[in-house]
């Protein structure tokens, strides 16, 4: 008896363990779901937390490797790449003939590839290469190096590679991708001759390889050598009669040779020989239209349209047959039959909708989208739920700038069609943007109040305040962004900014920045609100706290960096300190030389290096002046540019002063006094922003509506600045008014 309760015991506590062994095994299968949940998600902070948790348990060697990796990737989207390179070098060091390994140096080699930094990418991948011999690391290194060299266009460097490359890893399955690498480098520098040879030294070593004797054929057909290309592919059709790659191979070149009859015979046997090879027929439609026999290429077409009638580009080219034939209801029709097919695609609308808008000019194409605008609306009365129909509306109408007749479709579209959840608004709206339309708000605005579930409608409502405040409008530009979330945090960026740069009210601007410095950011945004908390602290005349916020960004690389050495250079400049200014101001330089950023800190080097008369006190005041401003004191800065132009007028610094209070005016909508502050700037012989003034005076008169006087202005620019880079803008402002 005892024995008995002593077994049951024993299994009791085995099968006790043994469940809570598969409990433990299933909450970590759960943790690592969620961490690659929350990955794939791009939620990147969170997934790089979640994995890090991970490491710390006991995973299987794979599952572990795999969280490694991750982490590395984590890194890189965060823009840590320091981090993100110790954490990829580590699994490589661990086991560098791994699989996961071969994906770290891929990642790695990103990093830099992704900016376009092809050396920096060939010479770590190289290293890599070097470290680890004879193993799948040095594999996919060798094969890298190469690449990135190529893509650099080192060829010299990239071909020694590629031949190195080839003599290593005869069995690659990159070996195929290296040939064809070498031959294209030898076609850039039409060196055929090597191309040819390093075919044939392939075919020496594997004989039997008609992809070769394939790849030999394409570079005769590329030098126009049409009978050996012919004879090759023949060849090789003879050991495969049935590729059809191959039979495609020689029906194009039979067409580039200008062998009509046997380009048509060997297409039509083509397109005959399978069942729903649509492009097939679509080929042999091509050739019949480039032979001009235009009915049976509309035959071929609709054989390929019965075959795939969800193919976009097979209605634009059975259109274009019609154009050609001069039957222009035909060419209607066949639009309109595409627009009505269910998923034909965005990019398939948009070229069709393009074509029929692009039929006619003037007059003729206002009457022909009348006509398709009443065909589409006779059909929409026999089916009023054909949701293609009713977006087709909506298109015509925009391509006529009928910009609410065409919102008027889309707000009818969102009942019919609710998967869409405002993409094609998106895209017309960004049409919009970037021709510089101002309707691209209404559009924007369309998305947010006709799909308020839609994953669109956050984007949108940033679009839309972008557009706010390019008009200054910021009060509208805030109701829109408090719209969003509370919880978005780049939105409360934004908002900090407006308040910063817009209204410059530093108190709500510095509230919102300091309650975000409390979160857990990720890296790009902790950095910048890091840099804006500096500049609120610089606009307080806190320097010292200013700087040791920058201080570490300093240390870091890339834009931030750049950013917070201008800023320590601008706590120096607004602290009257002008030789600390300047020095920090050269480090910019030293960093980076070529972009906006540079281009102020050259303006500001200027601004100090040029205006140290009087002892630079005027300087001191204007820079007092330009923190006033920048603080919200209108008024204060105003007076003080006032007291510069009045205590030393003789001074260079007085077009600044004059400049200043124009600006201060203008964002007041006081056109009239900021064009008498700029004319006096234009009174001032030595100035050297004369030009500028006057093409700000001239834009000052569009603003007012007064097209004569802004004619009048810009043409006295080109007469007195006529070597002047604004002389050319001139011209371009003078072109506009004209064709209005």
């Amino acid at each position: 008896m005892f024995k008995k309760i002593l077994v049951c015991t024993i299994l009791c506590v085995f099968y006790v363990a043994v469940a809570r062994s598969q409990n433990s095994l299933q909450e970590d299968y759960d943790a690592i779901q969620t961490a690659h949940d929350l990955y794939y998600d791009k939620k990147y902070s969170k997934a790089l937390s979640a994995y890090m948790d991970l490491l710390g348990g006991p995973l299987q060697t794979n599952t572990k490797d795999l969280i490694r990796l991750n982490i590395g990737r984590c890194y890189g989207e965060l823009g840590d790449d320091v981090n993100a390179i110790q954490s990829l070098s580590t699994l490589i060091d661990d086991k560098p003939d791994d699989s996961y390994s071969t994906q770290a140096v891929y990642q790695i080699a990103n990093l830099y590839a992704a900016r376009y930094q092809y050396s920096e990418a060939s010479q770590i991948c190289r290293k890599l290469a070097e470290k680890y011999p004879d193993t799948k690391t040095a594999s996919i290194a060798g094969y890298l190096t190469a690449q990135y060299l190529y893509y650099d266009q080192k060829y010299d460097e990239a071909i020694e590679c590629y031949r190195e490359y080839l003599n290593n890893y005869s069995s690659s399955p990159y070996r195929v991708s290296v040939i064809q690498a070498l031959i294209r480098i030898y076609g850039v520098r039409r060196e055929y001759g090597k191309a040819e040879r390093l075919i044939r030294d392939q075919l020496a070593v594997n004989p039997g390889d008609m992809g070769l004797f394939e790849q030999l054929a394409d570079l005769y057909k590329s030098q126009g050598r049409r009978k050996e290309a012919l004879s090759l592919y023949q060849s090789v059709l003879e050991r495969n009669p049935g590729d059809t790659n191959l039979l495609e191979k020689l029906g194009e070149l039979y067409a580039e040779a200008g062998q009509k009859d046997l380009a048509v015979e060997q297409w039509t046997k083509i397109a005959s020989s399978g069942s729903n090879q649509y492009y097939r027929y679509q080929k042999l439609g091509q050739i019949y239209l480039s032979n001009q026999m235009y009915d049976k290429a509309v035959d071929a077409y609709k054989t390929a349209l019965e075959i795939n009638p969800k193919y976009s580009l097979l209605y634009t080219q059975l259109a274009n047959v019609y154009k050609i034939q001069g039957e222009i209801d035909k060419v209607v029709d066949t639009h309109l039959q595409a627009l009505s097919i269910v998923d034909i695609g965005a990019s398939g609308r948009s070229k069709i909708i393009t074509e029929l808008a692009e039929i006619y000019e003037g007059d003729r194409r206002h009457q022909l989208l009348n006509d398709v605008i009443s065909r589409i609306q006779v059909m929409l009365q026999r089916d009023p739920q054909n949701a293609k129909m009713v977006l087709a509306l909506a298109e015509i109408h925009f391509h006529r700038a009928d910009y609410e007749a065409s919102l008027g479709n889309f707000r009818r579209l969102r009942s019919l069609y609710p998967a869409d959840q405002g993409q094609q608004l998106e895209k017309y709206a960004q049409i919009l943007e970037r021709e510089g339309s101002s309707s691209a708000a209404q559009f924007y605005q369309a998305i947010a109040e006709f799909y308020p579930g839609s994953h669109l409608k956050r984007s949108a409502q940033i679009k839309l305040a972008q557009f706010h405040q390019k008009s200054e409008e910021w009060e509208e530009a805030i109701a829109v962004l408090r719209q969003i979330s509370p919880s978005d945090l780049s939105t409360l960026v934004s908002l900090g900014k407006i308040y910063l740069y817009g209204l410059h009210d530093l108190n709500a601007a510095e509230r919102i920045f300091q309650q975000l410095s409390g979160q857990q950011l990720v890296y790009n945004l902790q950095q910048q609100v890091n840099l804006l908390i500096a500049e609120c602290y610089i606009l307080r005349g806190r320097s010292v706290a200013a700087q040791s916020v920058l201080g570490p960004v300093v240390d870091k690389y890339g834009d931030f960096q750049l950013r917070a050495q201008k800023l320590i250079g601008d706590s120096y400049l607004f602290n009257a300190e002008f030789d600390k200014a300047v020095s920090s101001y050269k480090k910019v330089l030293e960093i980076s030389a070529s972009n906006s950023l540079s281009n102020d800190v050259l303006d500001l080097l200027v601004l100090i290096q040029s205006n140290g008369d009087f002892d630079k006190l005027p300087l001191k005041r204007y820079v007092e002046a330009v923190v006033a401003n920048r603080r919200g004191e209108i008024g204060t800065a105003i007076q003080i540019c006032q007291d510069v132009i009045d205590e030393f007028s003789s001074a260079y610094i007085v077009d600044d002063a004059w400049w200043l209070i124009a600006q201060i005016q203008v964002r007041q909508k006081a056109y009239t006094e900021a064009i008498e502050a700029l004319k006096n700037i234009i009174s001032i012989s030595q100035s050297l922003i004369r030009p500028e003034a006057q093409a700000k005076i001239a834009d000052l008169y569009m603003l007012k509506d007064d097209s004569e006087l802004a004619i009048q202005s810009y043409t006295s620019l080109i007469v007195d600045y006529p070597d002047s880079v604004m002389a050319n803008y001139a011209r371009q402002q003078i072109d506009l008014l004209g064709k209005k």
